[in-house]
């Protein structure tokens, strides 16, 4: 799981998106390709329905 949130991790620091919701989907896509194991795909499933939540704003309220 640490290759997983170092992936995660990676991608946030050196992405520029701006739409949150991208940005956490793109983050889960990481971490999914880092550790393709059941727990690695639970917790980007995670990442990426935070992306499905924020999809479209740029600010968290």
């Amino acid at each position: 799981m640490s290759d997983g949130f170092a992936a995660a991790a990676r991608y946030a620091q050196q992405s520029e998106e701006r739409d949150l919701g991208r940005f956490f989907y793109m983050a889960g896509k990481a971490m999914a390709s880092a550790v393709p194991s059941t727990m690695g795909t639970l917790m980007a499933s995670g990442l990426m329905q935070a992306g499905k939540a924020f999809k479209g704003r740029e600010t968290l309220g």
